[in-house]
């Protein structure tokens, strides 16, 4: 029986735009945490999506190298807005307002995850076997041997603090989450950890996924605090959710709603009460949280925030995404308009100056 022809339209258009995103480089760093992860899962024979640990990689990898990068997005839609014929306007379009839409999730779309996923193992080939510094791995070494030992801790810690890496990054990021150093040594190897920002960012969030912590991170939440990491609040109310009908957690999620006093998020309080007020939350959270907004005063924000810098960003994209509209459209000197008012008030934004190429 012959394949309908709309089935054929879309296989092909499939087929083209994955075609043409072959050889995109997404620049991501040979000792980024992902390929580290990915060269793991190869190695214990799991580099299948069939395997949830390798699907969840290559989802935090989509989100952190394409997702959260405009620039990135921007690239990849322009070549599949250049790539596209009458044949296959309808699918590539559809893959292209993905990309263009910041809130959309990118894990979803086939193309860029397949594209993405094939570009990693590429990666990974490429990369030299000591292309990483040597003396890196061994500070790691001597840092997770030195139990005991503060001569040992303080020299690795010496060669870790002074080379920001992602590779070092994860190294501190794992020992403050973890009692293995003494107060004052755990205290040098945060603050380091906190003028890395955002490199070990990526490498932290992930590890949250599922929460496979038998001890909450207390030291990264702190971090994520005083670096205004813009999910904070939506992390914390994940591990309430998850862990605050286990009694062994009330005493660690308490001290973990102490420790998130001062974020800074304009939206926290609501976004509390939202969780309070939601069928599934459970008992034990909602008391939790209760007893939070009792004792929160936050403190009044003013100027520029990561928040503020956020919501504009949002907001050019929404009104990016009506321009392009416009534009496939046919509407081309309504979305020219469009496009110079985003441009006025951000010469340099990604979306706008691809679109603008394409008139």
């Amino acid at each position: 029986m012959p394949r309908p022809q709309k089935t054929d339209s879309i296989i092909e258009g499939a087929e083209k735009a994955a075609a043409a995103l072959a050889g995109f480089d997404y620049e991501v760093d040979a000792e980024d945490f992902v390929l580290y992860e990915l060269h793991r899962l190869i190695e214990e024979d799991r580099a299948s999506f069939d395997d949830p640990e390798f699907r969840a990689l290559i989802d935090s990898g989509v989100r952190a190298h394409i997702g959260e990068r405009p620039e990135v997005r921007a690239r990849l839609a322009g070549i599949l807005r250049s790539a596209a014929s009458e044949q296959t306007r309808t699918v590539t379009l559809r893959i292209v307002r993905a990309l263009e839409d910041v809130n959309a999730n990118l894990c979803n779309v086939a193309a860029v995850v397949r594209n993405y996923t094939a570009y990693l193992l590429s990666r990974l080939e490429s990369v030299q076997p000591n292309e990483g510094d040597d003396r890196i791995g061994e500070a790691a070494d001597l840092l997770f041997e030195s139990t005991g030992d503060r001569d040992a801790a303080e020299t690795a810690l010496a060669v870790l603090c002074a080379a920001p890496s992602p590779v070092s990054a994860r190294v501190l990021a794992h020992a403050v989450s973890e009692p293995l150093l003494d107060e004052d040594l755990e205290a040098k190897a945060f603050g380091a950890l906190k003028s890395f920002w955002p490199l070990p960012r990526h490498y932290m969030l992930y590890n949250l996924q599922g929460h496979p912590h038998e001890d909450i991170p207390f030291r990264w939440f702190q971090l994520f605090v005083e670096a205004d990491e813009l999910t904070t609040a939506d992390l914390v109310l994940e591990e309430l959710r998850a862990h605050a009908e286990s009694a062994d957690y009330q005493e660690d999620l308490a001290a973990l709603l102490d420790v998130v006093q001062g974020c800074r998020d304009p939206e926290f309080e609501d976004k509390i009460l939202g969780t309070i007020n939601s069928s599934s939350t459970n008992s034990a959270a909602s008391a939790l949280l209760r007893k939070f907004l009792e004792e929160h005063h936050p403190e009044p924000v003013s100027g520029e925030t990561p928040w503020s810098r956020a919501e504009k960003q949002f907001d050019l994209n929404r009104q990016y995404i009506e321009a392009a509209r416009l534009f496939d459209a046919g509407q081309v000197e309504e979305a020219r308009e469009r496009l110079d008012r985003i441009l006025g008030e951000d010469p340099a934004y990604p979306f706008a100056v691809m679109l603008k190429e394409k008139f």
